[in-house]
C-alpha cells in the first residue's frame, strides 16, 4: 500500500469516527428532549386527572420553593349545556 493510499484509508477512517461521534451525540441529546418532553406529558395528564401538579422551583435572585396546582375536576367533568 503506498503512502498516498495509507492516507487517504486514515482520513477516510477518521471520518467515520467523527461521523459516528456526532450521531451518538445528537441520539444522546434527542432522549434527553424526549424525556422531557414525557415528563411533562406525564405531569399535563395528572393536572387533567384532577391529581394535581407539584413543581420545584428558583427565582432569579435564588429563593427556591414548590408549588401546587390541581384541580378537583378530573379530565372531561366540565358541563356542557346544550
Amino acid at each position: 500500500m503506498t503512502e498516498g493510499m495509507r492516507k487517504l484509508t486514515l482520513d477516510r477512517t477518521l471520518d467515520f469516527k467523527a461521523r459516528r461521534l456526532h450521531d451518538q451525540s445528537h441520539t444522546t441529546h434527542l432522549t434527553i428532549d424526549l424525556r422531557r418532553a414525557e415528563y411533562c406529558l406525564s405531569q399535563l395528564n395528572d393536572y387533567l386527572d384532577g391529581e394535581g401538579v407539584v413543581v420545584d422551583w428558583e427565582d432569579d435572585e435564588g429563593e427556591a420553593g414548590t408549588s401546587q396546582a390541581g384541580t378537583s375536576r378530573g379530565r372531561g367533568s366540565r358541563g356542557r349545556t346544550s
